[in-house]
């Protein structure tokens, strides 16, 4: 059919029309969003360089802190889990607490609840959060070189942790903490000069994004808490890696306070892992692996524990509700831990290297054919939440193929 030739280009021209709204419509929903929030002394903005993949991040504001925040904000709204990784290529220095980083809130309101992984340029890194809306904030300090430095945020459940890393590869937990979200929340990249007159720069490159997601253990795993805890723990289970969150007064004495997650098992078996990293919210707290009765605070168990400061421990609780029995000896991490059951035997090893192990004890401990077996963190703190590290998490039945301590 042959038509006339304004009317093709009409038709032509709506056609046009009609894909770039469709285009800009999905690009819109799938866009960062700009804007200040606060009380700002002057507008910020950002833009995207597609070549060089760089977000530039303009922003003034007199600080993210106390009871109300002035910064600009590139988010994001998201549901569920999420994660964001970020490189902070550079920052610019207009005070020595000019704040830039990767943040989690609530919503756009200046007191809002949030999380923080966050660098200033002469102040180092810092993993800072408000837990009550309208009220002040609290921070963990962190001993890095600044700018360029690779920074991560990750939302599990209510549960925020904050990390960085010289590579994008070995990351370092700096904080975690609970905080009372409610439905969707903002995630994305913060600017705030410090000053009231000024507009801070910082440059982000390889932006990445993951929300949507499930990071709770696989089957047959139990998450849970043993004994009263200030603030509940969680865990957060990606590809080989495994974090444990916990507060928890300890395992120790009389009764336990700690994070567990474990899966039953019936007569002989092994639990190994690797402890790859502890955060030190008290140089005594246990982050390690263990064998244990029921989830009685004063149950019977026998544990192989790590701590950041205070060496590695070889645990024992013979009796209920009784002080048990320890082992100590001097261990970093990281390190791998194996306990072995063989009928009310128990034997503690460590290695270096997965491969060659060192036998640091063993006991008898008589508990019952079925117990559970698994992961373990106390924070040894009673206002903040800890973090380990965990990977090569392996747990069998019989004695382990390698048939060594």
């Amino acid at each position: 059919m042959n038509l006339h030739p304004v009317f093709g280009t009409r038709i032509c021209l709506a056609a046009a029309c009609l894909f770039l709204a469709l285009y800009s419509h999905a690009r819109a929903d799938d866009a960062w969003q700009s804007e200040d929030l606060g009380k700002v002394g002057i507008a910020g903005n950002s833009n995207y360089d597609d070549t060089t993949d760089i977000y530039t991040i303009r922003g003034s504001g007199q600080d993210i802190w106390d009871t109300a925040d002035a910064f600009h904000y590139v988010y994001r709204t998201v549901e569920g889990d999420a994660e964001l990784i970020a490189h902070l290529g550079s920052e610019e220095n207009t005070s020595e607490w000019a704040k830039i980083g990767l943040m989690i809130r609530q919503d756009k309101s200046e007191g809002s609840v949030y999380a923080m992984m966050t660098q200033a340029p002469l102040r180092g890194g810092h993993f800072q959060y408000r837990t009550t809306a309208n009220a002040g904030c609290n921070q963990t300090n962190t001993q890095n070189n600044g700018a360029p430095i690779w920074l991560r945020v990750v939302k599990d459940g209510n549960i925020v942790s904050g990390y960085d890393s010289p590579d994008g590869v070995n990351w370092t937990c700096r904080g975690a903490v609970r905080l009372p979200f409610n439905g969707p929340v903002m995630i994305g990249m913060a600017v705030c000069s410090n000053t009231g007159d000024s507009r801070c720069t910082a440059t982000f490159d390889h932006v990445d994004l993951h929300s949507g997601l499930s990071f709770s253990p696989p089957s047959p795993w139990v998450d849970q808490e043993v004994g009263p805890t200030a603030i509940p723990g969680g865990t957060h289970w990606e590809n080989d890696e495994c974090n444990l969150f916990a507060s928890g007064k300890e395992i120790w004495n009389q009764a336990d306070s700690f994070h567990y997650l474990s899966q039953p098992l019936s007569g002989d078996g092994y639990v190994m892992v690797r402890v790859e990293s502890i955060l030190n919210t008290n140089s005594t707290a246990e982050a390690g692996i263990m064998f244990r009765e029921n989830n009685a605070s004063g149950s019977r168990h026998v544990s192989l524990l790590l701590t950041p400061g205070d060496g590695a421990y070889f645990l024992r609780r013979a009796t209920h509700d009784t002080n048990g029995d320890a082992l100590s000896f001097s261990a970093l991490s990281p390190l791998w831990l194996k306990l072995i059951r063989q009928g009310n035997t128990f034997s503690a090893s460590v290695s270096t290297n997965g491969v060659d192990w060192k036998l640091m004890g063993t006991d008898k401990v008589s508990m019952d054919d079925s117990i559970s077996v698994g992961l373990v963190l106390s924070a040894k703190s009673t206002d903040r939440l800890g973090e380990v590290s965990f990977d090569h998490v392996k747990i069998g039945t019989g004695l382990p193929v390698d048939a060594n301590p």
